[in-house]
């Protein structure tokens, strides 16, 4: 069978996948979308090192679509990513659509719950995730090196402390520093750890026992720890609590693994008393909500007060001997912009505030 794309040369043979088209008058090509149905000619190696025809052309990716491809990786769903990056869902898709196109193959698989990545999709995310963090971290440093507070800093938080600091700093920042982006992230201790140490996250405030791997740390906050219940359920006398009075009575606690709840399982063992865990909650106001019930009594720091109201009809003892220490932490591997060194000076005010004023 004759070549159809080239009259010179044969022998023409079906390709096994997509391939460039080569026009025979000027050397011009073009990648096709899937495999051809037809037979082509394959231009000899020793034309395409003289020059006679052109090679592929360079894969045209830019920063942009990855990032939207990291969001949807991150989200696993269209919806929720286009909301969280505020670009309509038919947009997203087209972007994400043109890089699968442009590296030739498909990075997400669709389905009715929302998207799975690929091998090639998770290869994909994790190597361009470092590239993304390399390329902001670049740009923090060259508008720091030409005076420009721009950007974006991303700070995760543990929610137990996120209503005491969370407000005020983001109201402090967001004023002094509009032409910065920030972005809040509420977790548990060892998910922002994990993603400071990662780059994921330009602040972290975790426990200080989570103070592990290349991280750089700052004291922020020191609190006691508070036995929490109904007051017409309450065992003992005002005043301060013991291990004893805490292993007797059913409790709400966050749910393995988990910081909080090692530090008051320690201090538990090291008192030689059990705990009577009645049922695990990982959310600080469901928990108040239903100790507010009567489900219970549970054992939270002092910042996680705030979340009590005055018609709950609740007490709190501090517990004798039973304290927590806040870090925050950065990555040793990644520069600090000027605009993250202000957050956490705002960080440390709040923290300071919160301290002087509590009851």
């Amino acid at each position: 069978m004759p070549c159809t794309l080239c009259p010179v040369h044969g022998p023409a043979v079906r390709p096994t996948g997509p391939v460039v088209l080569l026009a025979a008058e000027h050397g011009k090509s073009g990648r096709t979308s899937q495999k051809p149905n037809f037979n082509v000619c394959y231009a000899p190696k020793a034309w395409l090192e003289a020059g006679r025809v052109a090679a592929a052309e360079p894969v045209a990716m830019d920063l942009k679509q990855i990032k939207y491809f990291l969001e949807v990786a991150e989200a696993y769903s269209f919806s929720r990513a286009s909301a969280r990056i505020h670009i309509t869902q038919p947009a997203l898709s087209r972007q994400i659509q043109q890089l699968e196109h442009e590296l030739g193959v498909p990075l997400l698989v669709r389905h009715g719950r929302g998207v799975q990545l690929t091998e090639s999709g998770m290869l994909f995310r994790d190597r361009a995730a470092a590239i993304v963090r390399e390329m902001e971290q670049l740009r923090d440093e060259i508008r720091d090196r030409s005076g420009v507070l721009a950007g974006e800093v991303i700070l995760g938080i543990p929610p137990t402390l996120s209503a005491i600091l969370t407000a005020p700093v983001v109201e402090r920042f967001t004023q002094a520093y509009p032409q910065v982006f920030l972005r809040v992230a509420v977790g548990i201790s060892e998910m922002i750890r994990d993603k400071v140490v990662s780059g994921e996250y330009d602040i972290g405030v975790i426990l200080a026992s989570e103070q592990t791997g290349p991280l750089l740390s700052e004291p922020l906050l020191t609190e006691p720890m508070y036995l929490v219940g109904r007051a017409n359920a309450w065992p003992a006398a005002s005043g301060p609590v013991d291990a004893e009075a805490v292993g007797q009575v059913p409790l709400l606690l966050t749910s393995a693994p988990n910081g909080i709840r090692s530090l008051i399982e320690d201090y538990m063992h090291a008192a030689k008393q059990r705990l009577t865990v009645r049922a695990e909650m990982n959310s600080v106001s469901l928990t108040i909500n239903a100790i507010a019930r009567g489900a219970g009594f549970t054992v939270l720091p002092r910042c996680a007060l705030a979340e009590l109201r005055r018609d709950y009809g609740i007490r709190a003892e501090p517990i004798e001997d039973l304290s927590v220490s806040w870090l925050i932490a950065t990555s040793k591997e990644r520069y600090q912009s000027t605009a993250a060194i202000r957050l956490k000076a705002m960080l440390h005010e709040a923290a300071t505030t919160s301290a002087a004023t509590a009851v």
